[in-house]
């Protein structure tokens, strides 16, 4: 047998290949198929309201807490 540092580049990306392959298969056959008991998935979207505030007369804080109140009120 020759040595490693003689051995031909093709036979050793060869058996890296094989090795690649046979870890690869050996973790998709062996992975769980789903998540453990307790844990929840998403589709990773959030849902939410979105709520429009305009500045009033050019003051950045110009709205009173009873629009603000009603606006809520409307969206429900």
């Amino acid at each position: 047998m020759k040595p490693l540092a003689l051995r031909s580049p093709v036979t050793v990306l060869m058996a890296l290949a094989i090795v690649g392959i046979a870890l690869a298969a050996g973790w998709f056959a062996l992975r769980p198929t789903g998540l453990p008991l307790g844990f929840a998935s998403s589709n990773g979207r959030i849902e939410a309201v979105e709520i429009d505030i305009a500045a009033i007369s050019g003051a950045l804080f110009g709205f009173s807490l009873a629009r603000f109140r009603k606006a809520i009120a409307t969206m429900a």
